[in-house]
């Protein structure tokens, strides 16, 4: 499960980055035990997605450091107990936190909701379907303004509209709506 964390200011431009960041589900480490040969990490409380083998877990925060990396899940023991990709090491005390690196298909709609005012004249429509990258800070980081700038004729305001400073006709203003599904 991912968590928004950093917002776009509910005024943006499309000349400026309009940036979401989200961060991962962390659960604190209760150990690590052998399975194998490999680091066995068990934590506190069950995720809200379960971990699938293959997907990535990062670790941080651990005794010298020990495990701090993120690793791929080689064994699903339980909702609480996973077998990482890497060595076990004898007598290394774990303590710390363990996120899921959950790597969501992200879809970007604009437009009107199904439902609300003028929804038949403005219907909802895809802009875009991706799957974002994990950042070196371990969260995901997502800049909209290349998709925006695709999609809307971005022109220079006509200076014959503005007739008063400091009036509502200064500025001229684009309402969108932007659904962002996290599958």
């Amino acid at each position: 499960m991912i968590t928004l964390s950093q917002g776009a200011h509910e005024w943006s431009s499309a000349h400026r980055p309009i940036e979401f960041e989200y961060s991962y589900q962390g659960r604190n480490v209760v150990s690590v035990t052998n399975d194998g040969g490999y680091a066995k990490v068990i934590v506190n409380a069950a995720y809200t997605d379960t971990p699938l083998v293959g997907s990535w877990m990062s670790l941080s925060g651990t005794l010298l450091g020990a495990y701090d990396n993120n690793y791929k899940i080689k064994i699903v023991n339980s909702t609480t107990s996973f077998t990482l990709d890497t060595p076990y090491t004898t007598g290394s005390a774990l303590t710390g936190t363990c996120k899921h690196i959950y790597l969501p298909e992200i879809k970007i709609y604009a437009g009107y909701d199904p439902g609300e005012t003028w929804d038949d004249e403005l219907p909802s429509f895809l802009v875009a379907t991706f799957t974002p990258r994990n950042s070196p800070a371990n969260n995901i980081k997502i800049d909209l303004s290349g998709y925006l700038k695709s999609i809307f004729e971005i022109t220079a305001p006509d200076t014959g509209l503005i007739t008063q400073a400091g009036t509502d006709t200064d500025y001229l203003l684009t309402v969108i709506t932007l659904m962002i599904i996290t599958l």
